[in-house]
């Protein structure tokens, strides 16, 4: 099932079979990787972010990371099944449009750049 939900409460931080993760921030949100989408709850509004298939499965790798550092190349291998050349820009493009989307709708997430480590999503 690839439903991932986000819920937020009170200094918890638990994670169970269903990817739900419980932290000390005011809002949660649902990532659907088979729509391609984040639905965001913010203060009982409901906002939706659609994704590309490939923002989509660079959102799902990042997420499962659990905020650890993921390569370039790991997504590369992974997303496009190349090897060896982590200086290509397919990922850099596609992460500064999922970046652009997250950001243009508060998500409360951000996605870190790790010099010559590579990318991490952190809440």
């Amino acid at each position: 099932h690839n439903l991932y939900r986000r819920n937020v409460l009170e200094n918890k931080n638990t994670i169970s079979i269903n990817k739900e993760i419980n932290k000390d921030i005011r809002n949660s949100f649902t990532f659907n990787a088979n729509n391609n989408e984040i639905i965001i709850n913010n203060d009982d509004k409901e906002k939706v972010i659609i994704l590309t298939s490939k923002e989509s499965d660079i959102f799902k790798i990042l997420f499962e990371a659990n905020e650890n550092i993921v390569s370039k190349e790991n997504i590369l291998e992974r997303i496009w099944k190349e090897k060896g050349n982590p200086s290509s820009r397919f990922v850099d493009v596609h992460l500064h449009n999922l970046r652009s989307k997250l950001i243009e709708n508060n998500f409360v997430g951000k996605i870190d750049t790790i010099r010559n480590e590579g990318y991490r999503l952190i809440f």
